[in-house]
Protein backbone atom coordinates (compact mmCIF):
# COMPACT_ATOMS: atom_id res chain seq x y z
CA UNK A 1 0.00 0.00 0.00
CA UNK A 2 2.34 2.50 1.10
CA UNK A 3 5.85 2.73 -1.27
CA UNK A 4 9.22 3.64 0.82
CA UNK A 5 10.60 5.08 -2.38
CA UNK A 6 7.83 7.31 -2.91
CA UNK A 7 7.84 10.84 -0.93
CA UNK A 8 5.57 13.14 -0.15
CA UNK A 9 6.03 16.63 -0.98
CA UNK A 10 6.63 18.28 2.40
CA UNK A 11 9.43 16.17 2.83
CA UNK A 12 10.63 15.90 -0.41
CA UNK A 13 11.68 20.08 0.55
CA UNK A 14 14.64 20.48 2.01
CA UNK A 15 15.38 22.11 5.50
CA UNK A 16 16.30 25.43 3.96
CA UNK A 17 13.33 25.38 1.86
CA UNK A 18 11.35 25.13 4.59
CA UNK A 19 12.64 27.56 6.93
CA UNK A 20 12.35 30.25 3.98
CA UNK A 21 8.66 29.39 3.49
CA UNK A 22 8.53 29.37 7.67
CA UNK A 23 10.25 33.14 7.03
CA UNK A 24 8.26 34.06 4.19
CA UNK A 25 4.72 33.60 6.17
CA UNK A 26 4.88 36.61 8.14
CA UNK A 27 5.44 38.80 5.33
CA UNK A 28 2.51 37.39 3.62
CA UNK A 29 0.11 37.58 6.56
CA UNK A 30 1.25 41.22 6.80
CA UNK A 31 0.36 42.33 3.41
CA UNK A 32 -2.73 40.78 4.03
CA UNK A 33 -3.69 42.76 7.09
CA UNK A 34 -2.37 46.18 5.20
CA UNK A 35 -4.83 45.28 2.48
CA UNK A 36 -7.87 44.35 4.29
CA UNK A 37 -7.67 45.53 7.81
CA UNK A 38 -9.19 49.23 8.50
CA UNK A 39 -7.05 52.33 8.05
CA UNK A 40 -8.65 54.47 11.16
CA UNK A 41 -5.05 56.36 12.08
CA UNK A 42 -6.27 59.98 10.63
CA UNK A 43 -7.03 62.00 13.96
CA UNK A 44 -8.59 65.15 13.05
CA UNK A 45 -7.61 68.38 15.19
CA UNK A 46 -10.60 67.80 17.47
CA UNK A 47 -9.18 64.33 18.60
CA UNK A 48 -11.65 62.20 16.91
CA UNK A 49 -10.66 58.76 14.71
CA UNK A 50 -11.39 59.59 11.48
CA UNK A 51 -11.94 56.28 9.46
CA UNK A 52 -10.70 55.97 6.34
CA UNK A 53 -11.86 52.24 4.85
CA UNK A 54 -9.24 49.57 3.80
CA UNK A 55 -6.36 49.70 1.42
CA UNK A 56 -9.02 47.80 -0.66
CA UNK A 57 -11.85 49.66 -0.24
CA UNK A 58 -10.98 53.42 -0.76
CA UNK A 59 -13.81 55.64 1.08
CA UNK A 60 -16.31 56.59 -2.13
CA UNK A 61 -17.20 60.54 -1.16
CA UNK A 62 -15.22 63.03 -2.40
CA UNK A 63 -15.03 64.76 1.67
CA UNK A 64 -13.41 61.24 3.00
CA UNK A 65 -11.77 61.15 0.33
CA UNK A 66 -9.99 64.56 0.53
CA UNK A 67 -9.49 63.74 4.16
CA UNK A 68 -7.71 60.68 3.86
CA UNK A 69 -5.40 61.58 0.95
CA UNK A 70 -3.16 59.13 -0.26
CA UNK A 71 -3.22 57.19 2.88
CA UNK A 72 -5.42 54.26 1.23
CA UNK A 73 -2.65 54.30 -1.69
CA UNK A 74 0.17 53.98 0.58
CA UNK A 75 -1.79 50.91 2.21
CA UNK A 76 -2.26 49.17 -0.89
CA UNK A 77 1.55 49.57 -1.84
CA UNK A 78 2.20 48.04 1.81
CA UNK A 79 0.38 45.26 1.55
CA UNK A 80 1.59 44.58 -2.12
CA UNK A 81 4.95 45.24 -1.35
CA UNK A 82 4.93 42.58 1.77
CA UNK A 83 3.13 40.05 -0.23
CA UNK A 84 5.94 40.14 -2.73
CA UNK A 85 8.63 40.08 -0.38
CA UNK A 86 7.27 37.23 1.34
CA UNK A 87 6.78 35.05 -2.04
CA UNK A 88 10.26 36.53 -3.10
CA UNK A 89 11.65 34.75 0.42
CA UNK A 90 10.52 31.87 -0.67
CA UNK A 91 10.88 31.62 -3.92
CA UNK A 92 14.78 32.41 -3.12
CA UNK A 93 14.92 29.83 -0.55
CA UNK A 94 13.55 26.91 -3.15
CA UNK A 95 15.91 28.33 -5.68
CA UNK A 96 18.77 28.37 -3.19
CA UNK A 97 18.38 25.35 -1.15
CA UNK A 98 15.98 23.23 -3.52
CA UNK A 99 14.39 20.20 -3.05
CA UNK A 100 15.49 16.84 -2.29
CA UNK A 101 14.77 14.80 -5.13
CA UNK A 102 15.50 11.57 -3.50
CA UNK A 103 14.46 12.01 -0.12
CA UNK A 104 13.62 8.45 1.72
CA UNK A 105 15.13 6.47 -1.64
CA UNK A 106 18.53 4.62 -1.00
CA UNK A 107 18.70 4.77 -4.99
CA UNK A 108 18.89 7.59 -8.14
CA UNK A 109 20.87 9.62 -9.66
CA UNK A 110 20.14 12.86 -7.67
CA UNK A 111 23.06 15.75 -7.43
CA UNK A 112 22.33 15.83 -3.70
CA UNK A 113 25.44 15.00 -1.73
CA UNK A 114 25.04 13.00 1.46
CA UNK A 115 28.53 14.24 3.92
CA UNK A 116 27.85 11.63 6.10
CA UNK A 117 28.74 9.13 3.56
CA UNK A 118 32.56 8.16 2.99
CA UNK A 119 33.88 9.55 -0.18
CA UNK A 120 34.78 6.33 -1.89
CA UNK A 121 30.74 5.22 -1.46
CA UNK A 122 30.18 8.90 -2.91
CA UNK A 123 32.45 8.35 -5.92
CA UNK A 124 30.87 4.63 -6.40
CA UNK A 125 27.29 6.00 -6.98
CA UNK A 126 28.35 8.75 -9.08
CA UNK A 127 30.19 6.05 -11.42
CA UNK A 128 26.86 3.95 -11.62
CA UNK A 129 25.08 6.90 -12.30
CA UNK A 130 26.93 7.49 -15.26
CA UNK A 131 26.81 3.96 -16.61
Amino acid sequence: MFDDNESNSASALSTGVKVAVLAAIPFIALGVYFLIAPIAELRTTTGAVFGCGSALSAPSDKFASNICGDLNTMYMYRGIFSIIAGIGIAGLGFFLFGSNANAGSGSGSGSSTNYAEPAQEQSAKRARTFD
